[in-house]
């Protein structure tokens, strides 16, 4: 929220950001034994600025962490 002034009067400014969607377009684009390379889309409504992506599998958080530009990841010490 900012603040601005016009001829002596305060005015209030409401900036309303949007959530993006879900990356769209998963998929493997390599696969191998204890190895697979994911790939993705950048959402069909990315809202105001996508920062980055979190990786999780099996619920559990990767601790990888993606800028906005990138849209694939290697996930690799697979169990078969």
């Amino acid at each position: 929220m900012t603040f601005f002034a016009v001829d002596g009067k305060v005015f209030k400014n409401h900036y309303v950001l949007t959530v993006p969607s879900q990356p769209s377009n998963l998929r493997t684009s390599e696969v191998g034994e204890t190895s697979v390379t994911l790939q993705w889309s950048r959402p069909t409504h990315a809202g105001d600025n996508i920062v980055g992506y979190e990786l999780y599998w099996n619920d559990t958080y990767a601790k990888v962490q993606f800028s906005s530009g990138v849209f694939s990841y290697l996930l690799y010490l697979l169990l078969p």
